[in-house]
């Protein structure tokens, strides 16, 4: 029944399909479909990130992080990998460690505009200034002006209100783009106040 409600799913895919079913809250059933592909010599890392991914959803972030280091003792080493390292380790709080997994993921991919966002909200609740870096970035990508991640950019550079960034999210883009970028900005400002100290500004965000 939920694979007949996305479009995109692909019973031949099955790792592409187990990640569909762990993002719209089917993560036990993912969980079941990749455990056969997880100790498959070439498709057992790629399946790890997905098992660490549907984990993560579960709120089993121990059993998450497990899975990433798992995947990266068997040789992996990608720019999705540290991106789930990042951003598993940002939500448990462990700021310093995501922020080098960001770091690392920018090495390997220097034009990732979401790891450089993500980054920059690590140093935040770091309290470390990183604002030349940002604005070097956001000069070096030369994005057109309704880039959207121009405008996270932006917002963290201040130069953009909550609700300049909200409603930036709808501009140029169909309802349900701008409903997934609404998501973002959304995220982006609760993430900024939490840096600020402001939780209960930061809930009313998430």
């Amino acid at each position: 029944k939920i694979i007949a409600k996305v479009p995109q799913a692909d019973e031949r895919d099955p790792l592409g399909l187990a990640y569909i079913l762990a993002d719209v809250g089917a993560g036990d059933r993912a969980l079941e479909l990749i455990a056969p592909l997880v100790e498959d010599e070439q498709r057992g890392p790629g399946a790890l990130l997905v098992q660490a991914y549907a984990l993560e959803r579960l709120q089993r972030y121990d059993d998450a992080l497990a899975s990433l280091v798992k995947a990266r003792d068997l040789g992996l080493e990608t720019v999705n990998l540290h991106r789930n390292f990042g951003t598993l380790l940002g939500g448990m709080g462990r700021l310093a460690e995501a922020a080098d997994h960001f770091d690392e993921a920018l090495h390997l991919d220097p034009q990732d505009d979401y790891c450089r966002i993500w980054l920059s909200l690590m140093h935040r609740r770091l309290g470390q200034n990183d604002q030349e870096a940002l604005k070097n970035y956001l000069g070096m990508r030369g994005f057109k002006d309704s880039d959207w991640p121009r405008q996270m950019l932006r917002y963290l550079l201040g130069e953009l209100k909550d609700e300049e960034l909200v409603a930036a999210a709808a501009v140029g883009v169909d309802k349900e783009l701008a409903r997934g970028q609404a998501c973002e900005a959304w995220f982006v400002i609760g993430q900024r106040r939490l840096a600020d100290k402001d939780t209960a500004g930061a809930m009313a965000a998430f």
